[in-house]
């Protein structure tokens, strides 16, 4: 009776995972799932001297998924792709990070971070 059981595991897993979501309102920080670079804090990627736990080239492999986040967010849920931060150079966007970073606490993690440059350069029309 395999199959009689499947609707009770599934309901006790969806019940217990933790909600996948990165919303628009960067402030609330909630249980998520993400992958990768996205979890690194602002500290270390601002203060990258002062976490010899930093890998060469860290930077540029966090900068490198936010600039795939931004990607994402320009493509998924929009009648026609936008074209957020791509009126100022790489080397901007990772400026307006870095500055974005320094700002919120050490352990605000990227993702949070970039969500919320994402929000305020959508706002700006940059």
């Amino acid at each position: 009776m395999p199959s009689a059981r499947l609707p009770k595991v599934f309901l006790l897993l969806a019940c217990t995972l933790p909600t996948v979501a990165a919303t628009g309102d960067s402030n609330k920080q909630q249980d998520s799932v993400v992958f990768g670079e996205g979890n690194v804090l602002c500290g270390p990627f601002v203060y990258m001297e002062q976490y010899p736990q930093m890998r060469p080239g860290e930077r540029q492999r966090v900068f490198a998924w936010v600039e795939g986040y931004f990607s994402a967010r320009n493509m998924v849920g929009h009648e026609r792709p936008l074209a957020v931060g791509n009126s100022v150079s790489s080397k901007t966007r990772e400026s307006m990070l870095l500055d974005l970073c320094g700002k919120e606490s050490a352990r605000t993690p990227i993702w949070v971070a970039a969500d919320k440059l994402y929000n305020q350069m959508q706002k700006g029309g940059i």
